[in-house]
């Protein structure tokens, strides 16, 4: 073998192909963190009602009756379990959507490098991946973008799955349909 053939773009990315799922997960947390800056106004919403709420305030924005200004409850959920434990809520929802979109990207380009005809699917999308600043800084705006988004990429992951695993196919899909509402 010469040394162009060991060192030809194509055997780098076959070599490259089982880190390529973690390299996609890592270019959705590398931007997320360079955006980190960003947080949607939105999300101090939830934020404040998990902080009235883990604090006996009830289900209010402030002082005065019941108010629902919350439109993701799981969320809110997971942010009075943040503010239980000590943790600032907003930042605790920007750390999960980073961390559930980083999950849904390695999870998808490991599908397509196990489903690619050639050695160019995964990286391809995983460069996609590196590009896409809207993901990744959706993904840690502190709403509930990226909760979303894993839930739909494993429903459709389980829609589109091959062998046994006809229940995985049927839970998938049905599982969107019940938790995408509760969290947007």
């Amino acid at each position: 073998m010469s040394a162009r053939e060991r060192t030809s773009p194509a055997r780098l990315l076959r070599a490259l192909a089982p880190a390529m799922p973690w390299l996609g997960a890592i270019a959705v947390l590398t931007l997320a963190w360079l955006g980190r800056g960003y947080t949607s106004d939105d999300a101090f919403i939830p934020g404040r009602y998990a902080l009235r709420l883990a604090s006996g305030h009830g289900y209010t924005f402030r002082d005065g009756p019941p108010t629902d200004g919350v439109t993701g409850p799981l969320l809110l959920l997971v942010e009075v379990v943040a503010v239980a434990l000590g943790l600032d809520p907003v930042l605790a929802s920007k750390v999960l959507g980073a961390l559930a979109v980083a999950l849904a990207a390695g999870l998808v380009v490991q599908r397509v490098r196990a489903r690619a005809t050639g050695t160019l699917g995964a990286p391809l999308v995983v460069a996609g991946l590196g590009v896409s600043g809207a993901v990744a800084m959706h993904a840690q705006s502190g709403l509930e973008t990226g909760l979303a988004t894993l839930v739909v990429t494993l429903a459709g992951l389980g829609a589109t799955s091959r062998g046994r695993h006809t229940s995985l196919a049927a839970a998938g899909p049905l599982g969107a349909l019940v938790l995408v509402p509760w969290l947007r």
